[in-house]
């Protein structure tokens, strides 16, 4: 057995990544190259057995296959040492947090991952998963939020091997049942035998996630027994395509059988993103719609304008599917301040907007003519304004909840036959 002094001589420790009860991380330098790396050791002395299986294990899942294990979605292996109390493992350093982070993130400042941007994401993780499945024939069986690392330039990595499985070329399934609870598959959960699909399970809900920004049994307020079921709701998000949405129920089919490989979801992936159908087309910062952008909905919706923290703000189009079309000013993805909107049928208004709704100083023309210039409140004329008829009368006066009440004049700028308080035109 190599003495630890011997098999890190080659590293020069710099800084220390955090400590626990059972060990600690360390980042190092290669002495020779420069490489960033981690060293994690874990004091087997203080694991129970569950735990010391799990990380000798990811140590041997590592080293078996680590003359070859070269992908660039998967977080690189450098090396595996078992010494008298202690286990060392040197992985490559990867910067950019994990995808749990990520997702709290958007939460705390309340907005969505746009859909190129997990495309992109689903395309390297199901890349670096065909590469284990089909040709290492790995199941990794912890693909969850907290094992997918990010790099700088916000590029997937699959970490932590600790409780796959290699099967042999006889051997195509197992039964054990092992991982998050929350990510693992039905027929696993079940103790039925599985195989390579059970990622496919596990990756489909970390998608949705991404998507809904928490677990889909969370969101829905499933039962077990559903979840168990394959009973999960349908992503029905105006923010993501109909393709998408298919492609993670897909992944999400209760017969493991019916599920892609990860070969067909990195194929529906690169066809996606080629077509242009991952929504939104621009500019962005560390994955975040940023500056200008076009995006399509998946409801057949369009913006095309500035972005800001992968909200709409600043100038931009809204173009409805019914015809509809706002032109104007965006705080935080509602219209607010200037701008016009053109109805389908013909009418029109001019004039301020806050949250999203007529509120202040403007102008309405109406289809047929008639047109109102005044105080707006709630989407309703209030306050005051004044009210042009297009036979030539005019109302100017005080308004509330969208009729004339209060002082106000009547001016009727025709003379003509009246019947029934009606004005008639002939």
């Amino acid at each position: 057995m190599a003495k630890k002094e011997d098999a890190l001589s080659k590293y020069d420790v710099f800084k220390e990544l955090g400590e626990g009860a059972f060990g600690k991380a360390e980042l190092a330098k290669d002495k020779e190259d420069g490489t960033v790396v981690v060293i994690k050791t874990v004091n087997l002395e203080l694991l129970d057995d569950e735990a010391e299986e799990k990380a000798i294990n990811e140590g041997n899942v590592l080293r078996k296959a680590s003359k070859d294990l070269q992908h660039e979605n998967i977080v690189k292996f450098h090396g595996f040492y078992l010494f008298d109390k202690e286990a060392v493992l040197i992985m490559e350093y990867v910067d950019g947090g994990d995808l749990r982070g990520k997702i709290e993130e958007e939460k705390l400042w309340r907005r969505k991952i746009d859909e190129k941007t997990i495309l992109t994401w689903l395309k390297e993780l199901s890349s670096a998963l065909k590469f284990c499945h089909e040709e290492k024939h790995i199941i990794h069986r912890d693909i969850k939020p907290e094992n997918i690392l990010l790099t700088k330039d916000n590029h997937t990595k699959i970490a932590d091997f600790g409780i796959s499985k290699i099967l042999s070329k006889k051997t195509k399934t197992t039964k054990t049942i092992i991982g998050d609870k929350d990510y693992i598959s039905p027929e696993m959960k079940k103790g039925e035998e599985y195989t390579y699909s059970t990622d496919i399970w596990s990756l489909g809900v970390l998608v949705y996630e991404l998507c809904l920004l928490e677990h889909p049994q969370t969101h829905y307020r499933l039962n077990k027994i559903k979840y168990l079921n394959g009973e999960i709701p349908k992503l029905n998000d105006k923010d993501y395509s109909q393709e998408l949405s298919d492609l993670i129920q897909r992944m999400l089919n209760v017969e493991p059988e019916e599920r892609p490989t990860a070969g067909e979801i990195l194929e529906i992936c690169e066809s996606l993103l080629k077509k242009g159908n991952s929504g939104y087309q621009g500019e962005m910062v560390n994955g975040v719609r940023e500056g200008k952008g076009t995006y399509s909905f998946a409801n057949g919706d369009k913006y095309e304008g500035d972005w800001k923290n992968n909200k709409m703000e600043g100038k931009g189009v809204y173009t409805f599917k019914d015809g509809d079309k706002y032109d104007g000013d965006w705080v935080g993805g509602k219209k607010e301040g200037q701008g016009t909107y053109y109805f389908s049928n013909g009418a029109k208004y001019e004039g301020n907007w806050v949250q999203s709704k007529m509120e202040g100083k403007g102008i309405f023309y109406y289809k047929n003519g008639d047109k109102y210039d005044g105080e707006w409140k709630d989407n309703k004329r209030e306050g005051n304004g004044i009210y042009y008829y297009s036979n030539g009368s005019k109302y100017e006066g005080e308004w509330k909840n969208d009729k004339k009440e209060g002082n106000g004049s009547f001016t009727y700028t025709k003379k003509g036959i009246w019947k029934d308080n009606e004005y008639q035109n002939n």
